[in-house]
């Protein structure tokens, strides 16, 4: 993604909000744009994990002339990082007493699922000892089939004839 620059020798318009509203000469329309601190705030992220989208070309900014801070249109700030939601008294609504609690609800979350799949691994190993068993019989039974086939043949080969006792007697009698 390509960064767009703005141009800072607009003019600056005076506003009750602590963005700054241009007034774009080219486009003849007034935008607003916040700080790096007022767009960390506004989206509940550090100032150098946006200053870091704004260097990767995730985020276009310009920096400004007059004080060397970086200029950030909002549209641009909520594409890639959500708005943190403000109170009725213009705080933010998530504060370090949410925080801790949201922190000891996840945990308690995290620890269930740690505990189920504990009994999950559990289930499975009594699952492979009984396999192993099973195993153990199966080669059993194949060794004893095994050694039946081995001895079929012998026990099904049609004997083999006597032989014939032949004494002096019959050296002179042929059959």
């Amino acid at each position: 993604m390509i960064a767009h620059r703005v141009n800072l020798s607009a003019t600056i318009v005076a506003s009750p909000l602590p963005s700054v509203a241009v007034q774009c000469h080219a486009m003849g329309a007034q935008r607003m744009y916040t700080s790096l601190g007022q767009a960390a705030r506004a989206t509940g992220m550090d100032k150098t994990t946006i200053l870091r989208a704004i260097r990767s070309h995730k985020i276009s900014a310009a920096k400004s002339e007059r004080d060397g801070g970086w200029t950030i249109d909002p549209s641009e700030l909520h594409r890639v990082f959500p708005a943190v939601p403000v109170g009725s008294n213009g705080q933010d609504v998530a504060g370090p007493r949410d925080a801790t609690a949201a922190a000891t609800v996840a945990t308690g979350v995290l620890e269930a699922q740690v505990a189920a799949l504990r009994e999950t691994v559990d289930l499975l190993r009594r699952q492979l000892d009984g396999q192993a068993a099973l195993v153990e019989d199966v080669r059993t039974d194949r060794d004893h089939w095994r050694a039946l086939a081995e001895a079929l043949p012998r026990l099904l080969a049609p004997p083999e004839p006597a032989p014939s006792r032949r004494g002096l007697w019959g050296w002179f009698v042929r059959n």
